[in-house]
């Protein structure tokens, strides 16, 4: 009895398809990118002093408790976007190792909410280093995101779909 897998929509005894070099690139990049992110999110959790600078030099007519309210919201808020972005990465990166055709379209997204990320900190006070974990980050994503949209990523993807009749 041949079964089918419903992730993919093949039978079990269906072999898969070779990884063409632009989605190793990109499951590479994507690993990067989850690396780079957790890294992030500990530069947060570990440089609350550094980001209390930073916020009270950008913003020198806050009150000190202002200025401590916001550091630990940028702190946690850091923090916590670093550990999604995380898992975003990761998550991304099996499904399309997968052959899920929407991780695609999913990992554009998010990468395009990583640059606004991006381009908030850029304009907000943040740190040095947390801006080069940020450029990072969507370097990263951009690598991943260009290499998921190549012919030869399409046609990996396109090798998992269900055969139309």
């Amino acid at each position: 009895m041949i079964q089918s897998n419903a992730v993919t929509n093949q039978s079990a005894d269906t072999p898969r398809p070779a990884l063409p070099g632009a989605m190793r690139a990109a499951l590479w990049a994507m690993g990067a990118g989850a690396a780079v992110a957790a890294a992030h999110a500990v530069v947060y959790a570990s440089t609350a002093a550094a980001e209390k600078a930073a916020i009270e030099r950008k913003y020198p007519h806050l009150s000190p408790g202002d200025v401590t309210t916001i550091t630990h919201i940028t702190v946690i808020g850091g923090s916590i976007a670093g550990w999604i972005s995380a898992a975003l990465f990761l998550g991304v990166a099996r499904a399309c190792r997968q052959g899920q055709d929407w991780a695609r379209i999913a990992g554009s997204v998010f990468f395009l909410i990583g640059v606004l990320g991006l381009l908030w900190n850029a304009t907000h006070a943040a740190t040095t280093l947390s801006l080069a974990l940020g450029v990072a980050e969507v370097a990263a994503g951009l690598v991943a995101v260009t290499a998921l949209w190549q012919p030869s990523s399409g046609r990996y993807f396109e090798s998992f779909r269900r055969p139309r009749s």
